[in-house]
């Protein structure tokens, strides 16, 4: 497909590029790294079909090496300057964020070398700091009830009760979760379709809470095709979502809470009840196991009890 034709396809994410990098295009065949991002930006998205936030994320990953270095051609990068921009990350940026930026500049890099503007990616030799590994957060069953139970029986009250046990009950990332249609929903077979990371679809399964709570958000919402909308009938932004999980979490009490906290709690109550963690995993969408057993660290409830009936002295 043809540079021409991806941006007519997809004018929004060039014009969100050529924001970033203040117009620059690059109409002739130059190495320097602006122009080459430009190329890299069609590569994601019309070879990788990569998502609007990830377009969005690598750009402004590259401008902060521009930034840094200024504007030069990619075959005069060096591994010294790629170590001095890391050094200077490290004063106001976390170690997932770094990797995620030397992750983004070897991807660059790599696209660079397969168009044959260098001939080693210097970056690969470059180590990511160690990330520390943080347990998710998640809330005991008790809380979780106190939370779902929190809207009261008007129109929007039944769609944020709606939106709070759809969370928990499928384990959707809000992203996930906002993008929703109704023709997504399956009441009768008590599922749901959803387009997770990377394009990858799947059938989450909706627990009778949660088909009970979108049967009376259904009867009273408008028209349309999103299966969440606001009071003028447009769908709800992810802001959105995360303002009301976090609102009603005040009001019962609870400690800050965002939806991707219900993710981490279905998870961790599932496998403290002893769901497979193979299960588990298709339910959240994970494309590899190893993203699912961090939530084993935090089912130590589980843990305990099967010590307590299979250990010989437990």
């Amino acid at each position: 497909m043809s540079t021409a034709l991806a941006h007519e396809q997809k004018p929004a994410l060039r014009e969100n590029h050529l924001r970033i990098f203040g117009g620059v295009s690059g109409v002739t065949r130059r190495k320097d790294i602006l122009t080459m991002v430009g190329d890299f930006v069609d590569y994601l998205e019309v070879e990788r079909n990569a998502s609007e936030n990830t377009v969005e994320a690598y750009s402004r990953d590259m401008q902060d090496l521009v930034d840094f270095l200024g504007n030069q051609d990619v075959d005069r990068l060096e591994m010294s300057q790629l170590r001095a921009f890391l050094k200077h990350l490290y004063g106001f940026n976390g170690a997932s964020t770094i990797g995620r930026k030397l992750s983004t500049i070897r991807s660059f890099l790599d696209f660079c070398l397969r168009e044959g503007l260098i001939e080693v990616n210097v970056a690969k030799a470059l180590k990511a700091p160690k990330r520390e590994q943080r347990l998710p957060q998640h809330t005991d069953t008790s809380g979780i009830s106190l939370l779902l139970e929190a809207p009261n029986k008007s129109p929007l009250g039944l769609r944020d009760r709606a939106i709070l046990e759809v969370l928990y009950s499928a384990g959707l990332r809000v992203s996930e979760l906002v993008n929703l249609d109704k023709a997504d929903v399956d009441l009768m077979a008590g599922t749901v379709k959803v387009m997770g990371k990377g394009s990858r679809e799947r059938l989450a399964p909706l627990g009778r809470c949660a088909c009970d709570a979108l049967s009376a958000w259904f009867a009273v919402r408008g028209d349309g095709s999103a299966v969440y909308t606001n009071y003028q009938g447009n769908r709800l932004s992810v802001r959105s979502v995360q303002k009301l999980v976090g609102k009603y979490a005040t009001k019962v009490g609870l400690d800050k809470m965002t939806p991707h906290h219900l993710r981490h709690s279905m998870a961790t109550h599932l496998l403290n009840r002893g769901a497979g963690i193979r299960s588990v995993q298709e339910m959240l969408g994970h494309s590899s196991i190893t993203s699912t057993q961090i939530y084993t660290h935090v089912s130590k409830t589980r843990q305990k009890a099967v010590h307590a009936e299979f250990h010989p002295r437990g």
